[in-house]
Formats: C-alpha cells, sequence, structure tokens
C-alpha cells in the first residue's frame, strides 16, 4: 500500500517539484553557502564556540530552545572576556531574561563608572568627553512567533565574542553593546514547540501546513499580552524588566527585531515620515536615516530586497522602536519577512529561516557599525534632546502634575512605580492645595514637576493631545497615563508651583508588598473590607474559598470600630465573627493575614448597629451575601490572548480567583451549569450556532452572569437581550441578519452608508467628492478609532460601579461600537459616553457623533440572571483599573443588580 501512495504522489505534477530547501531560488542557495552567523571577511577565534558547535546543527535548521540559548549565552560569558552576563528578570512561567553587556576587556574593567558618568552628563546637560563609548541597545524576541528574531541573537553575540583583528578592537573600544536575550521567553517557548510538534524530516513550505501556523498565540507572553506594546505601560514582569535595565544604561541607539508577513521583504527604520511623535526631534530622524545608510550598504551586495519610511510609524511611544525616541535615542524597528515554521512561500520566493537570521544579524552589525562611526553625533543629538526637553518645560507648560488616589493607595503606589522605573522624578506632595477645584492633601497626593532630565517622557505620559499632522495610526491615538489610572489629577501652572511643595522623593511597587508589623485588632462582632482598594476582590475570593458567609453593602454606611467610627462606601464586604464554620481565633488570624498581604484596608467591628439609616449589618435592604464565583472564559483560537489574555491575567495573577479556561468552540461540550460566571470577550461569539446560543440564554436565566464585551457584547444584545431569550431575527449569527435590522456603517466621506435593499432601489449615484489615490489609505482610516480615550457618565451608585465615588470614568474606545439602549430597564446603563467624549487622541467627527450619548456599558437581569455587556474592553493591557472595577464588580456584587418592579412612568407625569 506504502508503494502504491509514493508511485501515485512522485506521478503526480505537483510533486515534481522539489520541497524544502531544494525550493530556494539560485541566488538565496548562493547565499547561505556561508554559516548564517559569519559576517564576510571575518577571522573567528577558534576558541570560542560557534552556535553550531554548541547547538549540535547550523543556526536556521531548527528553532533554538529557551534552555539552549541560555546555555550558549553562559558558554560565551565564560570564555570571552568581552562579554559578560546578568538576569535582568523573569517571565511569568519562571524563565530568566538576560542582559549581555558586550565591550572591550578595558571597558570592562570600568564599566560602572562608564555608566554612571554618561547618566550624570544626561542629567547635568553636558556633552560627552571624544573618548566617550556609545551605547546600543538591541532587543531580541518581544514576539515569540518571530523566529529569525530570537535567534539572530546568537549570530551577533557569537561575532562579538569571537571576531578578531583591528576592526572589532576598535569597535569594542568606542561600544557597548547591550543585547536582552529574549524579551518574550514563554512566547518563544511556545513556538519552538509547536514548530518541533509538527516539522518533518522532508521540509514542507506550504504556507497551509499547520507547521507554520499558531502566529498569534506564540506573538505573545504567558497571559496573552502584546509585549511590544508593554514598554510604557509596564503591566507586565518582561516588560518591568527590560524598561529598568534600559533605564540604568539610557542607550544614544537601540535596535528592535521583528518579522511581518511572509509576503514582505525586509524593512528597517525611519519610518512613515509624517507619523511622528511630536516629542521625537527631526534630529533624530536624520540619524536614523544615517543609520539606514550603513544597513543599505551592508545589504546591496546581495541583492537583498527592503525598504523603508513605509507602513511603520513612529507615533505610540510604547513600542520598541519608538520608546527610546522620546528618551533622547534613535530607535530602528527591523522587519523581516517571517519564514515560520522553518521556509515557507511567499510572493517574493521562498522565505527560509537561516535567511532571515543572516539578515537580521548583518543589520545589527551594519548598525553597530554606524553607531561607532557616528557616535559623537549620537551623543551630542541625545544631550540636546534632554536639555532642550527641559528648556521647553520651563518656557511653556504646567510647572509640575499632581496626582491622587485617596481611596485606593496601592493603585497610587502603581503609578509611581511606573514613573520611577521610566525615569521620571515624582514627590510627595508636602502641603495641601487645590487646583481646579480639586483639593489635594498633603501626605496622599504627589507632584511631578516637568522640570527634569525625563521632560519629554513627562509629557508623554500626562498630555492629551487631539490633533495630529495625519490620522493614520499605527496602534492607539491616546495613552495619558493618569486618565487610565482613574486618578485625581491636574496640571499646576508656574504661577501657583513653590519648591517647597516637593516633599520627599516617591518610588511607589507594582506589587504589593506585605506589612508584617501591622496589628489588626481583634473584631468581636465581625471585621469591614473597603472595597476601593484594589486589592480588595482578591480578598473576597480568599474569604469564600475559606467558606466563610461575606456580605456586601450597597449604600455607604459608617461601623463602630475599637478606635471609633469609620466610614466606608458601597460595596464594602462585611465578615461576621458569629455563625462561620471558623472559630473566632482562627477567623482573626485570618483576617489578620489578609491585611497584612493583601492590600486592602480591613477593619475590626464591634457592633452591629451602625449610624446610618438602614445599614445596620443585619439588614436585607442594603446588604447582600456574596457567593463564591465558578469562572469560565471563553477565548478564540488555540490560547487566550488579547482582551481574554488581559481578563484572565486581571482574575488570575492580579485577584488570584481559579479561572477555568475553554475555547469559544467547545461550547456545546461544556457544562455551564458548573459555572456562575461566564466570560465571553471580543471576538468569540461568531460560530455558535442556535443551539448554542439557547443554552446560553437559559443558563442566564436560570441565574448565571454572562459577561461580554466587544463583538460579543453586540452578538449578546441581539440575541440574548429578551426576556424569553429568542434570538434576535431567529439567529444568533450578525451576518444572518436582515440588512435592514443592522445599523450602517459610515461612508468615508462621512455620510451613513446605503443598506444593500436601499442601494438596490435607486441607481447608483456619483461619488459626491473627488480624492487624490495616494490619499486612500488617509480616506479610509479617516473615521476609524484606533484607540482613543473617551469620557463617560458612570452611575457611582450601580452595583457594577462599587468602589468608584465620581460620575466619571474614561474608557480607550477601539472602534465605534456601541450598545443599545435597554428596552425594558431605566436604570440598566451603567455608563454611558458624555456628549462631548473625546478625552485625548483622534477620532472623527463622524464617530464622535456615532458614539456620544451611547450606553457604554450595561446590567440587566435575564429570569434570575445577568447579562453585562461592555462596548469596549475593559481590562485593556492590563492598564485602567477603573473599568477592571467594573469587571471585577460583575464578578463579586452581581447579586445586587436586579429589575426595577414596575415600568418607570415618570417621563408620563406632566
Amino acid at each position: 500500500m506504502l508503494a502504491l501512495i509514493l508511485t501515485a504522489l512522485l506521478a503526480h505534477p505537483a510533486a515534481a517539484q522539489p520541497t524544502g530547501a531544494a525550493l530556494m531560488p539560485p541566488q538565496v542557495a548562493a547565499r547561505q553557502v556561508a554559516p548564517p552567523h559569519v559576517a564576510p571577511g571575518t577571522t573567528y577565534n577558534p576558541a570560542i564556540p560557534t552556535p553550531t558547535d554548541a547547538l549540535g546543527f547550523a543556526l536556521g535548521e531548527h528553532p533554538v530552545r529557551h534552555h539552549d540559548l541560555l546555555a550558549y549565552m553562559g558558554t560565551l560569558d565564560r570564555l570571552s572576556d568581552r562579554i559578560s552576563v546578568e538576569e535582568i528578570g523573569r517571565s511569568h512561567e519562571r524563565r530568566p531574561i538576560l542582559l549581555l553587556k558586550i565591550t572591550s576587556p578595558a571597558n570592562h574593567a570600568r564599566l560602572e563608572r562608564l555608566r554612571t558618568e554618561h547618566l550624570a552628563r544626561l542629567e547635568a546637560g553636558t556633552e560627552a568627553p571624544a573618548d566617550a563609548p556609545v551605547f546600543v541597545w538591541a532587543n531580541f524576541g518581544v514576539h515569540g512567533a518571530e523566529a529569525s528574531a530570537q535567534d539572530a541573537a546568537l549570530a551577533t553575540v557569537y561575532h562579538f565574542a569571537a571576531a578578531t583583528g583591528s576592526e572589532i578592537d576598535t569597535m569594542l573600544d568606542r561600544a557597548v553593546i547591550l543585547v536582552v536575550v529574549v524579551l518574550n521567553p514563554d512566547g518563544h517557548a511556545l513556538r519552538v514547540s509547536r514548530v518541533d510538534r509538527f516539522s518533518g524530516e522532508a521540509g514542507v513550505s506550504d504556507p497551509a501546513h499547520f507547521q507554520h501556523s499558531g502566529w498569534g498565540e506564540a506573538r505573545v507572553n504567558h497571559y496573552g499580552f502584546d509585549l511590544n506594546r508593554d514598554w510604557l505601560l509596564l503591566s507586565q514582569p518582561e516588560a518591568r524588566a527590560w524598561v529598568g535595565a534600559w533605564q540604568r544604561w539610557v542607550p544614544q541607539l537601540s535596535l528592535d527585531h521583528h518579522e511581518m508577513g511572509s509576503n514582505s521583504s525586509f524593512y528597517f527604520h525611519p519610518g512613515e515620515p509624517r507619523r511622528v511623535n511630536a516629542l521625537i526631534t527631526r534630529r533624530q530622524t536624520e540619524l536614523a536615516e544615517r543609520i539606514a545608510g550603513y544597513h543599505s550598504r551592508a545589504l546591496d551586495p546581495d541583492g537583498v530586497l527592503y525598504y523603508a519610511e513605509e507602513g511603520f510609524d513612529n507615533f505610540y511611544i510604547g513600542k520598541g522602536s519608538t520608546y527610546p525616541q522620546v528618551n533622547g535615542g534613535v530607535g530602528i524597528l527591523y522587519e523581516a519577512g517571517t519564514a515560520a515554521g522553518g521556509a515557507v512561500e511567499g510572493r517574493n520566493g521562498l522565505r527560509t529561516y537561516a535567511e532571515n537570521i543572516r539578515l537580521q544579524f548583518r543589520a545589527n552589525l551594519a548598525a553597530v557599525t554606524g553607531a561607532v562611526e557616528i557616535r559623537r553625533d549620537l551623543t551630542a543629538s541625545q544631550t540636546a534632546f534632554f536639555r532642550q526637553a527641559r528648556a521647553n518645560a520651563r518656557a511653556a507648560g504646567p510647572a509640575a502634575y499632581v496626582v491622587a488616589a485617596p481611596d485606593d493607595p496601592a493603585r497610587m503606589q502603581r503609578f509611581l512605580a511606573l514613573l520611577s522605573t521610566h525615569g521620571v522624578t515624582a514627590h510627595a506632595l508636602s502641603e495641601t492645595i487645590e487646583v481646579g477645584g480639586k483639593r489635594f492633601e498633603a501626605g496622599r497626593a504627589y507632584l511631578v514637576p516637568t522640570d527634569q532630565r525625563q521632560a519629554a517622557m513627562v509629557r508623554g505620559i500626562f498630555e492629551a493631545p487631539k490633533s495630529f499632522e495625519e490620522n493614520v495610526f499605527y496602534d492607539v491615538s491616546a495613552w495619558t497615563m493618569p486618565v487610565a489610572y482613574d486618578l485625581d489629577w491636574a496640571a499646576l501652572e508656574p504661577g501657583a508651583f513653590r519648591p517647597r511643595l516637593l516633599g520627599e522623593r516617591a518610588r511607589g511597587v507594582f506589587d504589593l508588598e506585605p506589612a508584617p508589623t501591622a496589628v489588626l485588632a481583634e473584631g468581636p462582632y465581625g471585621y469591614v473590607v473597603r472595597w476601593s482598594d484594589r486589592a480588595a476582590p482578591r480578598v473576597a475570593g480568599e474569604l469564600l474559598r475559606a467558606g466563610l458567609l461575606v456580605r456586601a453593602a450597597s449604600a455607604p454606611f459608617e461601623a463602630a470600630t475599637p478606635s471609633g467610627p469609620v466610614a466606608f462606601g458601597r460595596g464594602a464586604l462585611f465578615v461576621p465573627t458569629a455563625g462561620q464554620q471558623m472559630d473566632a481565633t482562627t477567623l482573626h488570624a485570618l483576617m489578620s493575614r489578609l491585611a497584612r498581604d493583601g492590600g486592602a484596608q480591613i477593619s475590626p467591628i464591634v457592633s452591629g448597629r451602625t449610624p446610618s439609616t438602614a445599614t445596620d449589618f443585619g439588614g436585607n435592604k442594603s446588604w447582600t451575601t456574596i457567593t463564591r464565583p465558578e469562572i469560565l472564559l471563553l477565548f478564540a483560537g488555540d490560547a487566550p490572548r488579547m482582551e481574554a489574555g488581559e481578563a484572565w491575567w486581571l482574575l488570575d495573577h492580579e485577584m488570584g480567583l481559579p479561572v477555568t479556561l475553554r475555547r469559544a468552540s467547545d461550547l456545546s461540550r461544556t457544562e455551564l451549569s458548573r459555572y456562575t460566571h461566564i466570560l465571553a470577550l471580543g471576538a468569540v461569539s461568531s460560530g455558535w450556532s442556535r443551539a448554542e446560543t439557547e443554552a446560553l440564554a437559559r443558563w442566564t436565566r436560570g441565574g448565571g452572569v454572562l459577561i461580554a464585551s466587544g463583538a460579543a457584547a453586540q452578538w449578546a444584545q441581539r440575541s440574548l437581550a429578551t426576556e424569553t431569550g429568542e434570538t434576535a431575527a431567529g439567529s444568533a449569527s450578525p451576518s444572518a441578519r436582515p440588512a435592514a435590522a443592522r445599523a450602517p456603517a459610515p461612508a468615508p466621506d462621512g455620510n451613513e452608508a446605503k443598506t444593500s435593499e436601499q442601494s438596490q432601489a435607486r441607481p447608483a449615484q456619483p461619488p459626491r467628492d473627488r480624492r487624490d489615490f495616494d490619499r486612500m489609505e488617509a480616506g479610509e482610516t479617516e473615521h476609524i478609532i484606533a484607540g482613543a480615550l473617551f469620557k463617560t457618565d458612570l452611575d457611582p451608585s450601580h452595583p457594577l460601579a462599587f468602589g468608584h465615588t465620581d460620575r466619571d470614568l474614561a474608557i480607550m474606545k477601539v472602534g465605534t461600537a456601541v450598545l443599545e439602549w435597554p428596552q425594558d430597564d431605566a436604570y440598566a446603563v451603567v455608563a454611558r459616553y458624555h456628549e462631548a467624549p473625546l478625552l485625548a487622541g483622534y477620532a472623527s467627527r463622524t464617530s464622535i457623533a456615532r458614539v456620544a450619548g451611547a450606553p457604554a456599558v450595561t446590567a440587566t437581569q435575564r429570569g434570575t440572571g445577568t447579562l453585562v455587556l461592555f462596548a469596549d474592553n475593559p481590562t485593556f493591557r492590563g492598564t485602567f483599573p477603573g473599568t477592571e472595577r467594573l469587571l471585577l464588580n460583575a464578578i463579586f456584587m452581581n447579586r445586587h443588580i436586579r429589575a426595577p418592579r414596575a415600568p418607570d412612568l415618570s417621563d408620563d407625569i406632566d
């Protein structure tokens, strides 16, 4: 039988085409004679093992596993006096992230002095001496699926360790090269496992082969975060590790290695000339153009296809090639057309893994060569950047920003940690002040002066631009961080600023630190947990897992404590001492540990009577017993990422809540009755059948809480939002709805697009305007909201808003999706967009008009269950504590939600 199959395959015309390396075009095959780690004309020290010696195979033949990469870097560290290795952090899966410091032995002997002198000059704004080395940083592997962007690190480090001759000696005398391997070890490990699992001996370059898939899952980290968006946000430990290391050195040139689609060639910066952040100077772009010349000279002899100034921009400051530029340096992005699982066919011929490694290595070497040759210009540009940014801050704009989070110290500490990691100086506020009608208390608020070395970074973090040279964005158009953190904040103008307002320097912490000296008095009647603290849901989860009775307040109240009355807001948890399956001594020990480690304020209670009306602890009107959540998180594809991953990170990593993960496509094979909450976030619902939809409707009516966002929320509103649970238009699929029932999308000229029925009812009309073809991209994106900060009006009395005290809440808006107004419940809109909602970023007038005043978050009762819908992602990139709170409240406070007992007829009263 096997012989017959082989005969048939060989007889088929397609079988005559060679696969694997034999498919390689002649010019590519000729370039691959030398191994990828060898630079032309270079002699290498035979005492230093090559990557082939260490791995047992040539670079590009197989993916390099993380432990083998670490072992090789350790070997080079031991054998080369040019290299020292430092572990700077660990991933979620506990894999090390390494920083390699590469320079001449003479520089190694004085390396710490070189670093501190460099930083001191930047702080003082003084020029560097002629013999000062240039500092070059290289990122490898921020996206785990981008193979050559990881494995090129081995070729690069080997070259600097083993190359011999006067040229490399001069280069290492004049440069300190800082290499990070790898930035995303968990994604890297996932990609390697997938490639090895589905690779065969013969090699398959067919793009449809499963070995070449899974790019999205391996691109991200363990929790599904795109780490190349986290340079600014610092939500993940990997980014905190490498940004902290970057700020310890503040290099003049940073190199950021990536891959893109197989049909593309090879890209390097500078990027789109009209899409540059206003904080980046023209001089920095000119230097990027000069470095590009070195790339061209290195790649032209081999006839490599490449391009620059197209497709990629330098606007969002949280990317690896843009972040260095708002910190005074030059950033270079590299993008190679991916070879996926090893070799893959594309429009430009066969893409091979080995050839991409060679491209990344050669480009890196060319950039370092250029940096050495123009080091005086790079150094002078960086010094001038910081000096000018500081002068600009003194000449115009606020003298400082004042920030506070009085109801959540942990959130404030996270924000201070973000500032200090970016090298931004903040101080405790030494005197109580009032700014813009807001009162900021001494000791509970902080000042960030703008006259500091990181003046440009302060602007990048605090400013809220709304107009741009070109309204096309590769990523989000706004990221004003105090808004994202839902802080109280204001700009302090020069006339109101006084140096004596600056108290002690503040640094903050990302993760809650235990307070071992804290002592919690015994609560003879019970204990209350303040709900506004970020860690309160973590505490709630522990209490419920311990089997304790826990009640939540729906109204503010005061409680009697050993030290007197203490005020608490909505959502506060009460844990009675009596009636528990735990004795008073054990309960006090548990509450003491949670007060020490949990990060939430816990107060002992001495009486069940409260001064407030209808809030005594045994009452029914203002108190509801909460139950232990059993959470099911549905995700699309092979692993949670983006919205699903961000929610998983929040619930699991941040709040310690167990979460069951399951593919959305497995819904029909899932026993829903086990779960109290189901999360369907983003585009996970498009493939569900009518039977699956009806099963979800029955589960919700039976007491379940369905939480949906984005496309899934719109689907749920159409398909599940009726009391009977019958699907709208008889189908769960959005595409099956009649055209007349769908809201038309905005046309490029701002007019409403016509439905298909309308289009057929009248003859085609000529376009109302005429535009040049080369402006098509700008026209296509005119009404797209790529990511802007929108203000909503929040109902702070709603159970989903417990912990919030004011009505303003910022949401990251991506796209123009909104929710429909609930028809049967006037109390169901938790938050709606303001009539003038744009806080920062770009949105066209048409897009704003489409969103203004519409519901952003709704919560409706269906049977004994609840349907919680978010128009936008409440956990966007792990950086929006305000909207994260709404999701957590949907987990713990849903029992407070109810429908009105009778229709509200107040509008009919004359």
